[in-house]
C-alpha cells in the first residue's frame, strides 16, 4: 500500500498486542495488525515495508473521528426499498417503512465501516435464511466496490422465536472481544417479537444498537427500547410482508445488488399470499434453504452461515443432491404422520390434528425438523378437511402449531400463547404468528401444556 493516514476506530483483541486487529478509517477502510500497540482514536500513518505494515502514531484524532466515519458512510448511496412481488396495500406499506429502513441502513453502515462488531442472528428457516444471504451478498458487494478490507460481522443461525437472556449473554461474550468508537450492533432477522425478548432489550440499552427486522405480530411486545425496529405491522401491514423480503430490500438499499431471488424464497417459505406457487425454481430453492437451516451445522461439520448457503446455491451438483434428499425424507415423514394422527373437532367445528413427532425424530432424518414438518402436515390435513384446520406437532417439551389463514385472525393464536404463558408457570416461552407459532415447556409438563392448548383452542375433552 502507499502511505495511508487515518484514525483507529475499532480493535479486535487477540491473544497479545501483536495479534490485535485494528480498523483504520481514512479515504478507505483497512484492517491490519501493528508492530506497536494502538488505541482507539489514534491518528496513524501506515506504510508497507517488506510485506509488513509500518505504523507511526501521529497524535489523537478523536475530534475528527465522527466526521470521518460520517463522510465515509456518505459515499454510499442508500436507495429506496423496492415493492417488487408485492401488490395492493402492501406496496404502500413498504413505502411507509422506507424512513425507518433508511435510518437503520445508516446505523448498519456506520458500524460496518468503523469496524465495530456486528452480530447478525437469523431465524433458522428459509425466510430468515434468505434475508441473511441477501445481506451477506450486499456486504460482499460493498467491500468489493469500495475496496475495503473488513471482517467484523459474526453470522449466527437462531433456532428460537425469542431473543432471550442466554442469547444476549452469549452475544456479549463475543462483543467483548472488541473495542470500538461506534456501538456494537446486533441485527436480528425474522424472530424476537415476543415478551420473552424484553429482558435482553433492557440489558442492551446504552450498550448496543439494534437493527431488528421482523414480521411477527407485535401484540404486547415492548419495542420502545430498540434503536431500529422494522416491522410491517407498525405501518399497516401484516406478516405476508415477510422479514426475509424486508431484509432483502434492506440489502438492496445499502449495496445496489439485485436480491430478487431471496425475496421470492422468503415469500414462498413463509407461505405469503404474495408467493407464486407455480414458480417451480423458487419452490426448489425454498425446499433447499429450509433444509440447510435445519441445524447450525451441516452434515459435513461446516457451520451453516450465509456463505455456506450461497455456496450450495452456486453448486448445481450439491444443490441437486440436497433437493433429492429433502424430497425423499419429507415424503416418508409425512406418510408416517398421516397414518398416526389424533383428530379433534372443537366447538366451532374446526378440525384439529395432533401428531406425535417422536417416531419421526427416531428416524434420524437429516433435513426434517418439527417446525418445517408442521407446515407440511398442515398442507396435508387442509387437503383432507379444507381451510378450517389446525395442526399440532408435539415432541420433547414443545408444540409447533400451524393454522389455516381463513381462521387465523379469529382464533388468535398469538393471544392464546400469551394467555398460556400468563396462566401456567411451567411454560418457558412461546410466540410466532397467528398462522404459525410454537410454545415450549420442560418434558415433564408436555402433557399439561398440550391439554391447556387444546382447551384454549376449544376442544372439550372427557
Amino acid at each position: 500500500m502507499s502511505r495511508l493516514e487515518g484514525i483507529v476506530t475499532a480493535i479486535k483483541f487477540g491473544g497479545s498486542d501483536a495479534d490485535n486487529v485494528y480498523t483504520v478509517v481514512s479515504e478507505s477502510v483497512v484492517q491490519l495488525r501493528s508492530p506497536v500497540r494502538l488505541d482507539l482514536y489514534d491518528r496513524v500513518a501506515v506504510t508497507e515495508q517488506g510485506g509488513e505494515a509500518k505504523v507511526e502514531i501521529l497524535g489523537n484524532g478523536k475530534a475528527e473521528c465522527g466526521g470521518l466515519i460520517s463522510k465515509t458512510v456518505d459515499k454510499i448511496e442508500v436507495g429506496e426499498p423496492s415493492a417488487a412481488y408485492l401488490s395492493g396495500a402492501a406496496v404502500d406499506v413498504m413505502g411507509r417503512m422506507a424512513p425507518a429502513m433508511k435510518d437503520a441502513a445508516r446505523a448498519f453502515l456506520s458500524a460496518l465501516v468503523s469496524g465495530a462488531p456486528i452480530i447478525v442472528r437469523f431465524h433458522n428457516d428459509g425466510d430468515g435464511g434468505g434475508g441473511a444471504v441477501a445481506l451477506y451478498k450486499a456486504v460482499g458487494a460493498l467491500r468489493k466496490k469500495l475496496g475495503w478490507s473488513l471482517d467484523n460481522i459474526i453470522w449466527i443461525i437462531n433456532a428460537g422465536v425469542s431473543y432471550k437472556m442466554d442469547l444476549f449473554y452469549s452475544d456479549t461474550l463475543l462483543l467483548n472481544r472488541y473495542s470500538s468508537v461506534v456501538k456494537p450492533l446486533i441485527a436480528i432477522i425474522d424472530f424476537g417479537t415476543s415478551t420473552d425478548s424484553e429482558g435482553s432489550v433492557r440489558q442492551a440499552a446504552g450498550k448496543y444498537d439494534f437493527v431488528w427486522i421482523d414480521h411477527h405480530p407485535i401484540s404486547t411486545f415492548d419495542h420502545s427500547g430498540l434503536t431500529h425496529y422494522i416491522n410491517p405491522w407498525l405501518d399497516g401491514g401484516d406478516s405476508n410482508v415477510t422479514a426475509g423480503l424486508v431484509a432483502s430490500c434492506f440489502a438492496e438499499m445499502i449495496s445496489g445488488i439485485d436480491a430478487s431471488k431471496y425475496k421470492r424464497i422468503s415469500l414462498t417459505c413463509d407461505h405469503s399470499v404474495y408467493a407464486d406457487a407455480a414458480d417451480e425454481e423458487t419452490n426448489a430453492m425454498a425446499l433447499v434453504i429450509d433444509a440447510l437451516t435445519v441445524r447450525p451445522e451441516a452434515p459435513s461439520g461446516q457451520k451453516v452461515t450465509p456463505k455456506y448457503i450461497a455456496g450450495v446455491f452456486d453448486d448445481a451438483s450439491r444443490f441437486g443432491e440436497i433437493l433429492h434428499d429433502v424430497k425423499t425424507q419429507y415424503a416418508e415423514a409425512v406418510d408416517m404422520g398421516a397414518k398416526a394422527v389424533k383428530q379433534y373437532v372443537n366447538t366451532d367445528g374446526i378440525n384439529i390434528y395432533a401428531v406425535d413427532y417422536q417416531p419421526i425424530a427416531d428416524m434420524g432424518f437429516g433435513y426434517v425438523t418439527k417446525g418445517k414438518y408442521s407446515s407440511r402436515m398442515q398442507d396435508v390435513f387442509e387437503e383432507r378437511t379444507g381451510e378450517r384446520t389446525i395442526t399440532l406437532v408435539y415432541h420433547s417439551g414443545s408444540v409447533s402449531i400451524r393454522m389455516s389463514k381463513a381462521i387465523a385472525q379469529k382464533v388468535g393464536l398469538v393471544r392464546i400463547i400469551e394467555e398460556m404463558k400468563a396462566e401456567a408457570d411451567y411454560i418457558d416461552s412461546g410466540g410466532g404468528h397467528n398462522e404459525a407459532a410454537s410454545v415450549r415447556t420442560d418434558r415433564s409438563h408436555m402433557r399439561d401444556m398440550l391439554d391447556l392448548l387444546l382447551g384454549k383452542l376449544g376442544v372439550t375433552r372427557n
